[in-house]
C-alpha cells in the first residue's frame, strides 16, 4: 500500500511526507521490545537534555459470531512490525526521493490522541504538564524514537530524508488549564528535543512562545492572514497545517452511476495544485447472510484474542446466526473472493452503525455511518480496501459492530475512475524535487484508461473548481483546442501553465490558472 501511495504524492507535487509517531500503537503495553530492527533504549532519566469465516461456496458467503469461551496472554512489546515500522516508512519515503517530517509529539491531538492506556495507571500521573511521572515516560518514548532514527542514519543531517521533527502539539489550546504547570513544561519538553541533538529543527506547532531554537508553527485556518510570524527574527515561517476550509466533499454518492468525488493531496498546502477525480460505482458482490446472535461484553476480549486475525479468529468458537434480535458490541466475520481487475475496491457499509473493520487482519479503519449528514444521509458510507491486502480468494472480512447495524446488506464494490481535473495558478511555486520550472496541469487516467474527451478547459480567471466552473473574465480561446491536442488518446499529459503554451497572454498584468476537466475510458 505504500509506495503506490509515496508514488502517488510524488507525482501529485509533494516534496515532504509528514508523520504522526503514534505512541499507544508502538507501546500499547509497557513492556519489552520485539522488532526485527535494533532499538536503542534511552538513559532512564535525562533532565534537562533535550510513531468473516467460512463459507461453503462462493456464491453464498455466511457470516459468523464468535463464541468467547477463553483467554491468551499478551505479549508485552514495542510494535515496530508490518505497517507500524516506523523505520521502513521513512526509508521508502527516501527511496522515493522524497523528505520527512516527523511528528514525534507524542499527544497527536483530536486525530487520535495516542497516549498509551497504561499511562492511567501509573501513580501520580497527570498527562502533558510540569509532572515527573509523566515527563519521565514521555522523554523515554521520544528518546527511543530519535535513537531509532539516528541508528539509521535518516536525520538530513546525517544524509537521510528527515528535515524536521515535532515537540508537543497544539498545545497552547490546553496550557491554561495546567495552570503554573503549564509554561515550565513547555520550557521543558522544548530543552529535552533540543537536546537530542537530531541536527534538524524542531517545531512546536501553535506555540506562539515555543522557546528558542524550536520553531513556532502556524496549524490552523488560513495561516497567510492569521498567522502573526515566527516569534524570533532567526525562525522560518512554518505552516504545519494550513485550513483553507473544513472538510469538504466535492460529490455525495447517492448510488448508481452518480459520482463520488475526491482529492488526491490535502488542502493543507494552498501552494499546490487541486485535482479531483470522478468516480462511478462498478460492480458489486453482495453478501448474502442471516441475523446474528449477540453475546454481552465481548468487544475487549475479542480485542485482547485478535480475532479480526486469521490465526486468531480460530482461537475462538463462532457459531452461525439464527432468527434474534440485533445487539450491541458483537462481532461478526465472513470470507470472500477479491473482484477481479484493476479498480479500486470499496467495502458499502451503509447499513451499519458504528466500529471497525479488518480485512485478512489488517485494519482498514474505523467507521461511523450512523453519524448523518444535515440531509440525514451516512456522513462516510464507502470505505476504501487497497488491493495489496487481498488474496484472489478466501479474504478475511471481520467486523466489530458497538451499536446495532445491519450487517445483511453490507457489499463489496469496485469503484472506476471516469474523470481527472486539475486547476493550477501560474504563481504556484513548483516542487523542489521538480524538474520543471514552470508550474503545470499534469492530467492522469489510472488503469490503463486514455483520455477520450476535454469537457472542460479555460487558461485565464476561470471561476469555480473541479465541481463547479465556468469561463471567467480572461479567457484563452484556444484554450480547449491546445488541450485537446496536447491530451487526447493518451493516458497522461502535462501542460505548462503559461501564456507561451496557449500562444498569447489573453490579460496582461493578471494572475492566470489553468483549468482542464477531461474523461477517460
Amino acid at each position: 500500500m505504500w509506495p503506490s501511495l509515496i508514488d502517488k504524492a510524488k507525482q501529485g507535487g509533494l516534496d515532504v511526507i509528514q508523520t504522526y509517531v503514534f505512541w499507544n500503537v508502538h507501546e500499547p503495553v509497557e513492556g519489552q521490545v520485539r522488532t526485527k530492527r535494533p532499538v536503542p533504549q534511552p538513559r532512564p532519566f535525562l533532565f534537562l537534555l533535550l510513531p468473516l469465516c467460512c463459507c461453503d461456496d462462493h456464491s453464498s458467503p455466511v457470516l459468523w459470531m464468535p463464541l468467547l469461551s477463553r483467554r491468551r496472554r499478551l505479549l508485552l512489546q514495542f510494535n515496530f512490525q508490518g505497517r507500524y515500522d516506523l523505520v521502513g516508512f521513512v526509508k521508502l519515503i527516501q527511496a522515493h526521493g522524497l523528505y520527512v517530517s516527523v511528528r514525534i509529539g507524542p499527544f497527536i491531538e483530536s486525530e487520535w490522541k495516542g497516549l498509551p492506556f497504561w499511562l492511567h495507571d501509573v501513580p501520580g500521573i497527570i498527562f502533558r504538564s510540569d509532572n515527573e511521572p509523566f515527563k519521565y515516560h514521555m522523554q523515554r518514548f521520544t528518546t527511543m524514537i530519535v535513537n531509532m532514527m539516528k541508528s539509521e542514519g535518516l536525520y538530513a543531517s546525517q544524509g537521510g530524508p528527515i528535515i524536521l521533527s515535532q515537540i508537543e502539539n497544539e498545545y497552547k489550546n490546553v496550557e491554561a488549564a495546567f495552570h503554573e504547570k503549564g509554561p515550565p513544561y513547555v520550557r521543558w519538553a522544548a530543552a529535552m528535543a533540543v537536546g537530542l541533538q537530531t541536527g534538524v529543527p524542531w517545531v512546536m506547532c501553535k506555540q506562539d512562545d515555543a522557546p528558542d531554537p524550536v520553531i513556532n508553527a502556524c496549524n490552523g485556518m488560513n495561516c497567510g492572514e492569521t498567522f502573526a510570524g515566527p516569534n524570533s527574527p532567526n525562525k522560518p515561517a512554518i505552516w504545519t497545517e494550513n485550513w483553507t476550509s473544513m472538510e469538504r466533499r466535492l460529490s455525495l454518492y447517492r448510488g448508481g452511476a452518480a459520482a463520488v468525488g475526491g482529492l488526491t493531496h490535502p488542502l493543507l498546502n494552498p501552494t499546490r495544485q487541486m485535482h479531483w477525480w470522478g468516480f462511478i460505482q462498478g460492480r458489486e458482490y453482495r453478501f448474502r447472510t442471516q441475523f446474528w446472535l449477540g453475546l454481552k461484553q465481548s468487544g475487549l476480549l475479542g480485542e485482547k484474542l485478535k480475532i479480526y486475525t486469521p490465526d486468531g479468529s480460530t482461537q475462538v468458537k463462532w457459531t452461525t446466526a439464527g432468527i434474534s434480535t440485533q445487539q450491541r458490541l458483537m462481532w461478526f466475520k465472513t470470507t470472500f473472493d477479491a473482484p477481479s481487475g484493476l479498480d479500486p475496491v470499496t467495502l458499502n457499509l451503509g447499513s451499519m452503525g458504528k466500529g471497525e473493520v479488518w480485512i485478512n487482519g489488517e485494519s482498514i479503519g474505523r467507521y461511523w455511518v450512523s453519524l448523518k449528514t444535515p440531509e440525514g444521509q451516512p456522513s462516510q458510507s464507502l470505505y476504501h480496501i487497497p488491493r495489496s491486502f487481498l488474496k484472489p480468494s478466501g479474504n478475511l472480512l471481520v467486523l466489530f459492530e458497538e451499536e446495532m447495524g445491519d450487517p445483511l446488506h453490507i457489499s463489496i464494490d469496485t469503484i472506476s475512475v471516469t474523470s481527472v481535473c486539475s486547476i493550477v495558478s501560474d504563481s504556484h511555486p513548483r516542487s523542489l524535487l521538480s524538474r520543471k520550472k514552470r508550474p503545470s496541469v499534469d492530467l492522469q487516467c489510472p488503469g490503463g484508461k486514455a483520455i477520450a474527451r476535454v469537457d472542460f478547459a479555460s487558461y485565464g480567471t476561470p471561476v469555480g473548481d473541479c465541481e463547479s466552473y465556468a469561463i471567467g473574465s480572461c479567457h484563452s480561446v484556444s484554450s480547449k483546442a491546445i488541450v485537446e491536442k496536447a491530451c487526447l488518446g493518451k493516458g497522461s499529459c502535462s501542460l505548462l501553465v503559461s501564456a507561451k503554451q496557449f500562444g498569447g497572454d489573453p490579460c496582461p498584468g493578471t494572475s492566470k490558472s489553468l483549468l482542464v476537466l477531461a474523461s477517460c475510458h
